[in-house]
Order: structure tokens, then sequence, then C-alpha cells
């Protein structure tokens, strides 16, 4: 529902029954305040809680005029949107006499695909860099006993060469999220010893796994300010399924050339020293993935905006943010337009860097303010200053905005339906996305919930001493329970799961020299989650969130236990994201 409607449906209901009440005492008007049907004082009482549910609504905001140029700053993830996303599954299309192409080759991060079947095509655009190898799995074999596990890949080299050099080789784990879960907590750890066996050899070789984990310039949204990626990476994996549920094998590092047999193909062995509670994995370990975001560059048409004026909407809806500013101006017989510069005042200082005295450059500053208006609708409105901070007698020169947009309409797309690659991707390969879109929200611009948002942005190792006080931050991730209760109540359910946590300082060498950080030991009940798997990745993510409470020559060493089966598993080392004074 509308966040006005239900002012307006409570003002309505106290009305009518303000009307009964009155009516008792007169009857006379009774007719007209105890559900009478005159269509006259039904407009009055329409209009009148009209203004009166949009005043109750502003009294009771949380007062975005002051969160959302703060968080604006800080960490906008959640004033924004947060688009769908899926994982694409690039692959060639036969050639003329049957075979793929056999050589590989490199799809850039942020190139883009469409869906087909829309007019016009929904947008998404790849958000790792992905190296294709000329490979194909051919084969996965499972045997399982009763303290340990074999998984062997068999890959088929297409091509003529009697060698393959191999690059680096990522594999999705699994479209289905138990699988994927538990398959990311075997590898990481209960992997013993990798074997490859090709011309009938076997041989064992060090661990060529490579987790795929994030960092500030590897997120599914492009991170804008780096010392908050780490909360951004957790708002991601609770709402972002299977992003991260990949692995890199790199066997160049041991091998620079593979000799081929007359099959063609190399196998891989991982043994693990504990029996993986999968029964099938026919559908694992998937060539050539990526994961993919909704979202677009677009630009507006020339924007006229009225001497003297200051501000003007955006008419375009769904827009992600604004990414700049030109004025669009046309050359006539004598000169080739005057230099003009918009720059955004994203703080309350001029960047030191911008040379103020060129007097050959005329400069405006612009500001961004989202608003709700009363159907719902997102309004993006800018906000334009001088040097000096007026504008009155100024005419601003006709405006391009150029910005990012996302769908709402990418949230219901199924299997197969992203079909299309842009001009970036080469011709030969072709594309489709193995998961259904995950769920797409509109931003919040208004919400209590952003004042503790900002007091999450400045916790520290404090918090890790009271287990109550870190579940009640990490709930505040919850940004969108009135939106989706499924989504809220996995949330919820995962930090119900945390049941303590122990810190203590400890020291660890780096480079020679020591440093001061804090273990953390947290217990984890398994009945909160879906399995083992889930557990573990949840605990992963957690350990970026909390590094955020560390300086950057401080760490976070994170143990985590199974409150059932008091197994431990060390997690990661990470270190802090907070400056030096």
């Amino acid at each position: 529902m509308n966040p006005f409607e239900s002012y307006f449906r409570t003002e309505m209901e106290y009305l009518r029954l303000r009307g009964i009440e009155v009516s008792r005492d007169h009857p006379r008007l009774a007719p007209f305040l105890a559900g009478g049907s005159d269509p006259d004082v039904e407009r009055l009482f329409s209009g009148f809680s009209f203004l009166s549910g949009h005043l109750k609504q502003k009294i009771e905001d949380g007062i975005p005029e002051v969160t959302n140029p703060l968080l604006s700053k800080i960490w906008p993830m959640p004033l924004r949107p947060l688009p769908a996303t899926s994982i694409v599954q690039f692959f060639a299309e036969l050639n003329d006499i049957g075979c793929a192409d056999e050589y590989p080759c490199d799809i850039a991060e942020n190139s883009h695909i469409h869906t087909s079947q829309h007019e016009p095509p929904i947008t998404f655009i790849t958000r790792s860099h992905l190296h294709i190898e000329p490979i194909a799995v051919q084969n996965r074999t499972m045997i399982k006993e009763l303290d340990k596990n074999e998984i062997t890949l068999s890959f088929r080299h297409y091509g003529s060469s009697a060698t393959w050099s191999p690059g680096k080789i990522i594999l999705f784990l699994s479209h289905d999220k138990s699988t994927a879960a538990l398959l990311k907590l075997w590898f990481s750890q209960y992997l013993t010893k990798t074997y490859i066996c090709f011309d009938e050899q076997r041989i064992r070789i060090n661990s060529p796994i490579e987790e795929c984990a994030p960092n500030a310039s590897k997120l599914i949204i492009p991170a804008e300010n780096e010392r908050y990626w780490a909360l951004q990476a957790f708002a991601e994996y609770l709402y972002f399924p299977h992003i991260y549920n990949f692995i890199t094998l790199n066997l160049s590092s041991e091998y620079k050339s593979i000799p081929l047999t007359k099959d063609r193909t190399v196998s891989i062995t991982f043994s693990f020293n504990k029996q993986l509670p999968i029964e099938n994995i026919d559908d694992a370990f998937i060539l050539h993935c990526c994961p993919a975001v909704n979202l677009a560059a677009k630009h507006t048409p020339e924007i006229y905006v009225p001497f003297g004026k200051k501000t003007c909407l955006l008419e375009e809806q769904n827009v992600f943010k604004v990414s700049g500013i030109h004025a669009n101006q046309e050359p006539d017989t004598t000169n080739t337009g005057s230099n003009i510069q918009f720059v955004p005042l994203t703080s309350a200082t001029v960047p030191y860097s911008m040379p103020l005295d060129d007097s050959a450059t005329q400069r405006y500053f612009y500001s961004i303010h989202e608003e709700t208006q009363i159907s719902g609708q997102h309004q993006s409105k800018i906000q334009f200053y001088l040097a000096n901070g007026q504008l009155e007698d100024t005419q601003l020169p006709p405006l391009v905005c150029h910005y990012i947009s996302w769908d709402p309409a990418a949230s219901h797309l199924d299997s197969g339906k992203i079909t299309m690659t842009g001009e970036e991707i080469p011709n030969e390969l072709s594309v489709t996305n193995i998961t259904p879109c995950s769920q797409g929200y509109s931003g919040i611009t208004d919400s209590h919930q952003h004042w503790r948002l900002l007091s999450l942005l400045s916790f520290n190792y404090l918090v890790l001493k009271d287990t109550s006080h870190l579940k009640d931050l990490l709930r505040q991730f919850d940004f969108h329970q009135q939106s989706n209760l499924t989504q809220s109540e996995f949330i919820q359910r995962s930090i119900e799961g945390i049941t303590s946590a122990v810190t203590k300082p400890m020291d660890w060498l780096v480079k020679g020299s020591p440093n001061r950080g804090v273990s953390v030991t947290l217990t984890l009940n398994p009945d909160c989650y879906a399995n083992v798997g889930e557990m573990y990745q949840f605990a992963v993510s957690l350990s970026y969130v909390l590094s955020v409470s560390q300086n950057t020559n401080s760490f976070i060493h994170l143990d985590v236990i199974n409150q059932r089966t008091n197994e431990r598993w060390h997690i990661g080392h990470v270190q802090g994201h907070h400056p030096m004074l």
C-alpha cells in the first residue's frame, strides 16, 4: 500500500467515528455525519482527510531533509533502489563444421546484455570480468565414502592443437541455492587434495581454488564511498542470491601447457575429508557464468530552466542515480560556445582540487534531492547554485542530464529471458540467464531507520562485546521489510542465529611488524539456517561488516562455532576500514 494511503484511510476512519459520536447528541446531523450518502459531505471529508493526512505524514516523517544529504555523501545505498540481478551464462554457437569456437576470449566488466521479448529491451550489465576457455564440462562424478568425498570434473577441449594452455576457469557452483552454499563450504573448509588427470596420469597439484570474495572494486552495485564497501557487501549478500556462489580454478601457475589425449579431455579431482550431504551434482559446476545487474546509462532530452529559477524536476521515472549534467549549446558563426561546467555539490566545501580562478569557465554547482510524491512515485529534483550561492537574474543554458536507470519489470524475468548481447561482446558468443531475476526494490527516501543507519556507520569495537547490540545493528539492514515479508523473515532469522560473541585482543605479524586487532568468536545456531552452507555464507559476509569497526591498521579475525556440533570454522582475516586520525 502507498504510505500516504494509510494516512488518508486513518483520517477518513477518524472522521467517520467522530461523526457517529456527534450524531448521537445531534440526531438532525445523522444523515450527514453517521454514514450518510450525501456526495458533498463525502467530498468534504475526503478533501479534509487528504490535507490532514499529508500534514500528519510530514509531522511523523524521519526528517529526510537531514538524513538524506548525510547518507548521500557517506553511504547512499539505503536511499537508492536495489535493482534486479541474475546469473548469466555465455556460450559459443556451433560453427559450420559442428564445433564451438576453439580460441579463448574475454568479456569485459560492464558489458551490456538485453532481453529480447520486451519493447524497449530491459538492459543488464555484467559485473565481473569473464575469461572464457574453449572447454566444456563433459562429466561430473561424485564418490562418497564414510568420512570423505571425491568430486571429479572432466573437461573437453575444443580445438585442433595438441596442447591446452589453461587460463582461469570460472565455475558457478549451482543455480540451486542450497547446493551452492554447501559446495562453497566444502571447498573452503574441507578440501584436502586436488589432482589433475591427463594422458593416463594422476598428478597431485596445489589447490588451484580461488574463492569469489567482494572488495571495494568488486561489488554488484558500484561503490561510491570505498570506506563503507563492506556494509554494501553484506547488504548484497542478503538481497542478491547467487552472486558469490563462484569458484575459480587457476591451473596456469603450475601448468603452462597440458598435453591432450585423443579424446581431448582433462579431469580434475577434488578430495574432501568430510562427506558432502548432496546426492546429485549434475546441475552443478557451470562454466562461463557471471552476475549481471539491471542498470542502464541514459540521458534526458534538453531541459530548459526558466529565467531566474534554481530548480528543475526530472520527468524520467526509475532513476537509480544522476551521473552528470552538461550544457547543450549550439555553435554559431562567431564562436563554438562558452566553457560551462556543472559540479555536484556533495559537501559543504568546494573540492580543493578545483581551480576557482579559472575565469574562462562558467561553473555551476548542483545537488540532487530525492522525494516521494503522494502517489508513491519517486521524483528527482535538481537544485542549482552559482559560486556565490545566487542564481537571480541568471539564465541557465539548455541542459542534458545523464543518469543511471533501473526497470521494476526486471524483477519478473524468469530463466532464459536475457538472450541478446551488446556490441562489446564477440559475435560468436550467445547469452542466457540461468537463474530467475531477484526482486528489485524502490529506493526509500523517508524512514526513521535512516537515523539508526547513521549510527551504524560509527559503530566500534565495544559493540562487539554485547551480542544484543550487535544483532540490533545488523537488523538495520532489513531495508525493505514492508515490501517483501519472506525476504525480511530470512534476514531476521539469519541474524537471530547469532547466540554469542566473544572478543579478545590479538597480535598479528604483518611483514615482520606486529599489528593489534580483534579476535571474534561467534556461536551460531544451525536451526536458524536452511543448512550449514547457508550458515557459513552468512558468517563470511558478517566478517566484512565487523571489519568496519576497526581502523586501517587493525583487523578482524573471525572464527565461528556450530552450536549443535561445536565444530569450529576459521572464516578469515579482514583488514579494518576507518582511516587513522
